[in-house]
């Protein structure tokens, strides 16, 4: 290895110490060992590499300094994992996920349930919308926003963590990932009508707050596709709106409503786009 960083970085004392003190490390714990290079490798200043013992069916997934999920399919692996994370730090283990940044998930024979029913109250709440008359549909039928429609809002920052929050509900809610989607892309000069599609959604919100997804117990694993456009939609571009979900046999795996790069000279153009997009997200 030639070039000037790495050699720069063979010749320092420190950075040859932290390596060491890596490579111990791996050794220690088991999750590496030394391996000589391939006969195809012409590595000329290295004289070693290090192979990790990685297994894939175990996640640990560290969101929060303070907070781990691990999730896997080999309960032995999880035990051990467990085990090892006691031995080096004092941690609490809370047995089965049940709420984790504002997601709730329930168990029973039948599948797991995720929402976020609490954070979509305490939204509804910072608001001042729990006692607020219901709507049957998150956007109005035929809502165009444009960005001069309405009266531009003297707090606009307001705004803008109002649609931070309901972005965040969309995890749980593909409900209204066609009308949020549509709130967040007039972030810069937000008007009243903006602010009124806003309480919209949380008015519909307000309907349901408990809806989320399922992933039954039992299914087959059948990957299945659907996708759809909305032509010219938006009044600024007249850019089209692609839509498409994901389904791994009954469960919701992945959805998305997004405006279209370029605009289309035709409903069937914007809908071979939607089609292109669905078939990347299969891939």
């Amino acid at each position: 290895m030639n070039h000037p960083i790495l050699v720069k970085l063979f010749n320092m004392i420190c950075w040859k110490q932290a390596m060491n003190d890596e490579l111990h490390a791996l050794h220690l714990n088991n999750t590496g060992s030394s391996q000589n290079f391939p006969k195809v490798r012409n590595l000329s200043d290295v004289n070693g590499c290090i192979k990790l013992n990685i297994k894939p069916m175990v996640i640990l997934k560290d969101i929060k300094l303070d907070a781990i999920i691990l999730a896997g399919n080999d309960i032995g692996e999880i035990t051990g994992i467990k085990s090892f994370l006691h031995r080096s730090f004092r941690i609490n283990d809370l047995g089965n996920l049940k709420y984790f940044l504002g997601l709730e998930i329930s168990r029973s024979k039948t599948g797991i349930h995720l929402c976020q029913r609490k954070y979509a109250l305490d939204v509804l709440s910072d608001t001042g919308l729990l006692a607020s008359k219901q709507a049957s549909t998150p956007m109005q039928r035929g809502t165009k926003l444009s960005q001069d429609s309405g009266t531009q809002l003297t707090d606009p920052e307001s705004y803008r963590r109002l649609v931070g929050k309901l972005i965040y509900l969309t995890n749980t809610r593909p409900d209204i990932s066609y009308s949020v989607p549509q709130l967040s892309q007039i972030m810069n000069k937000p008007t009243t009508l903006h602010h009124e599609a806003a309480i919209r959604v949380l008015r519909y919100i307000k309907s349901s707050p408990v809806l989320g997804l399922f992933f039954p117990s039992n299914f087959h694993l059948q990957l299945k596709g659907f996708c759809d456009s909305d032509w010219a939609t938006c009044p600024d571009s007249r850019k089209s709106i692609s839509g498409y979900c994901i389904f791994l046999g009954e469960s919701l795996i992945s959805w998305k409503s997004k405006k279209q790069a370029t605009v289309s000279k035709s409903s069937s153009e914007a809908e071979y786009h939607a089609m292109a997009s669905t078939v990347c997200e299969l891939q």
